[in-house]
């Protein structure tokens, strides 16, 4: 659950960090990621892994998949959605 916690926070602070720079809403892009970030969260929870805790009895590496894969998501969120929002001109 820590990896969970510092993922999102960092998903937050990188979203608005790159948001700010670009001249978008830094505030509302944070909430943004950080809404994508538990959305994946969750669902991989109830998906992967809760059932395979009850299997595998609370082995470590299962629990930290629904982090990993929110982290993967907020790095595609981030360059689909936020990178591809930056109008070059």
């Amino acid at each position: 659950m820590l990896l969970a916690k510092i993922g999102g926070i960092a998903i937050m602070i990188w979203f608005f960090i790159t948001a700010k720079d670009n001249n978008l809403p830094a505030v509302q892009w944070s909430i943004s990621g950080l809404i994508g970030y538990w959305l994946v969260w969750w669902i991989a929870t109830l998906l992967i892994a809760s059932p395979f805790m009850e299997v595998l009895h609370g082995n470590i590496l299962v629990s930290q998949v629904p982090a990993v894969l929110a982290i993967v998501a907020g790095i595609l969120i981030r360059k689909k959605y936020l990178l591809g929002s930056i109008k070059t001109d």
